[in-house]
Parts: C-alpha cells; structure tokens; sequence
C-alpha cells in the first residue's frame, strides 16, 4: 500500500520541533560530558525563543517565495527584495529574543535594552541568519515550482480526460445517424414493397430502439443485459424487413450479463453481420450472438454464415462505418486492454470483441 504524502507544514513543523529537541539534547549532554558547551537553564531561552520565531516567520519566508519568484531570467530585483526582507526579519528577530527572554526571566524587558542587545546581535549573526533564511526561501520556491507542476499536471490530466471523452462522444454520434439511416432505409423498403403493416410494427421497433438509445446517451458503460436488450430490438427490426430469411441464435452465458460494455457495442456488430452478410444473400442466412466470462474477460462473439468479402471487397472494406468506429470506441475505453478480430473461416464470418469484465455496481 502506497503511504501518503505528508504535507509541507507538517515536514517544516517536525523540522523545527527536531532543532528545538537538538539544542535541549545538547544543553543536557554538555551538563553530563566535560569539554562540551554547558547551558544553564537561563542560557537556553535565548536559543528556545530564536528557534520559536524561526519556526513562526517560516510560512511568511514561504509566502515572500511565492510571491516574490526567482528565475532565471528575472532574478535581480526578487533577489533584492528578498535581501531587504531578510534583514528586516532578522533585526527583528534579534530584537525579539532579548525582549521576550528578558520577558520569561522577569528581567523587566526594556525596549532601549532589546534594540540595543539585537542591534549588535544582528551585526554579529547576520551572516549565519541570512543563510538560515536564504535556505528557507528555496524551500519555499520549491514548494510553490512543486505545487504549481502538479497543478498543471492536473489541468493536463483533465484536458486528456475531457478531449477523450468529447471523442467517445463524437465518436457515437457518428454512429447513431449510420444506424439511423440504415433503419429507415428498412423502412422503406418495406413501403415499395406495399407491405404498409409490417413497415408500421417496423417504425413502433424503431421508437423503441431510439427510446433505449437516449436511455444511454450520456452513459461512459451499460451493463450487457442492457446492450442486448437494445441488440435484440435492432435484430426485431431487421427480421420485420427480412422475416424467414433471418435465423438468429443468442448463446449468452448467465455470468455474462452483469458485465459493463459500452453502450452500443453489440449493434453494429449485428447491424454489419445482417447487412453486408446475410441481407446480402437470396437465402438468407444465420446469426449467432454469444458473450461469456472468461476468467477476468468478457468475450463477446458475432457469427453469421453470409457470403465473405468479394473478390474486389476486402474484410476492412466489409467492416464499414460501424466496426471501425466500434475499434475506435474500444481503443479510447480500454486503451490497448482489448481486442476486436474479424476472421473468416468455414464459411463463417466472426468478430470476436475481448475486453476487462467489469461488474456492474
């Protein structure tokens, strides 16, 4: 399992809490051992209270970091403003600790008596201080330079996100006007042919087709027994257009249905199936649709026993509008996570789709 990240203050706070724990455990081991600085507990304030106003004016230096960024090519003047706050900090700083030692020892503190104690102090230290702070500043600029990438990391990521999903969505929109047209061209042809009843049960299947097509408009994935139900009322009417010609056998395994597909994954691999293969013959043909789990898989077959490709028609020409825009499809969803074949053998076309079973919620 993958621990996360502490935060910048909590790293900075343990920070100064360890340097406040080192100079107690360096007062109590000079007590102990000879030759190592001894402070007496009134000498610790001094360096307690300097580390206590570190610690408090740290966020601020981070914030001057931010605010005020050095790069390279505009270095100069950020530079300069950071000196000028750094020797404000650290006047005040040495200001700060005479006065409020002197506040803890009950001295009395005088504000004469601070200034002129941190006055010299700032003289005798700066040059250690203003490392100490130059330090701090590039922490700062670290984190703001660190915070701002995964910022854009996060815009990028989201970008992908929206660009692929304004694809998929594209991409479906491609479809359904194809499988639109194809069906109202059955309709059609089931008016010149004068057969007025069945083109009426036709246009009440296409209602119901478009029904569940809008049901999962705005859907990312369906689960298969959704898919099939909006196959089977596609298959219905087809059937309308081709009766006796048409068979059709569903072989679909229980373990199958709560798989998630995208929706109208399985319609034009039948819509491709009856029309380029079986429509395409005086005697009609069969159409098998099986989907299984495999293990982690779910594996979803499209069988029918049409003619094949042409001699001047190859299996990429016979695949269309639909199949390529299926491949498209599983591509954005799945990644490289998928397969799509279209094979010809014995007689019988199949597309065979393998994709990550994902259970329903």
């Amino acid at each position: 399992m993958r621990l996360p990240r502490p935060s910048a203050g909590i790293v900075v706070t343990l920070g100064w809490v360890a340097a406040l724990g080192y100079t107690l455990l360096l007062s109590r081991a000079g007590a102990r051992w000879p030759g190592l600085p001894q402070l007496a507990p009134q000498g610790l304030i001094h360096p307690v209270v300097a580390l206590l106003i570190w610690a408090v004016g740290t966020p601020v230096i981070f914030w001057s970091a931010r605010r005020f960024p050095i790069s390279a090519r505009r270095w100069v003047a950020p530079a300069a403003v950071h000196f000028g706050f750094a020797a404000i900090f650290i006047l005040a700083l040495n200001v700060g600790v005479h006065f409020l030692a002197d506040l803890a020892l009950g001295r009395g503190p005088s504000v004469a008596s601070a200034w002129r104690s941190g006055a010299y102090d700032f003289v005798r230290l700066f040059h250690l201080a203003i490392v100490v702070y130059a330090f701090l500043v590039g922490i700062g600029h670290y984190l703001g330079a660190a915070e701002a990438r995964r910022a854009e990391l996060l815009r990028a990521e989201r970008l992908r996100a929206d660009l692929a999903e304004a694809e998929l969505r594209a991409l479906r929109l491609q479809l359904q006007p194809h499988f639109l047209f194809n069906a109202l061209n059955a309709i059609g042809s089931l008016i010149l042919t004068k057969r007025a009843a069945e083109a009426h049960d036709a246009i009440g299947q296409l209602g119901d087709l478009l029904r569940g097509v809008l049901a999962t408009e705005r859907r990312g994935e369906v689960s298969l027994r959704e898919e099939l139900d909006l196959t089977e009322a596609y298959v219905a009417l087809e059937r309308t257009r081709l009766g006796d010609r048409l068979s059709t056998k569903w072989e679909i395994a229980p373990t199958a249905h709560a798989g998630m597909v995208p929706p109208m994954l399985l319609q034009p691999l039948v819509e491709n199936a009856i029309r380029h293969g079986i429509a395409s013959s005086a005697n009609g043909g069969r159409l098998v649709v099986r989907a299984e789990r495999v293990g982690d898989r779910l594996r979803l077959e499209v069988w029918d026993d049409g003619p094949g490709p042409t001699g001047s028609e190859t299996s990429a020409e016979r695949e269309g509008i639909g199949l390529e825009n299926t491949r498209r499809r599983l591509s954005h969803q799945y990644g490289a996570d998928h397969r799509l074949e279209f094979i010809r053998q014995d007689g019988w076309t199949r597309v065979l789709v393998d994709v990550p079973f994902r259970p329903a919620a």
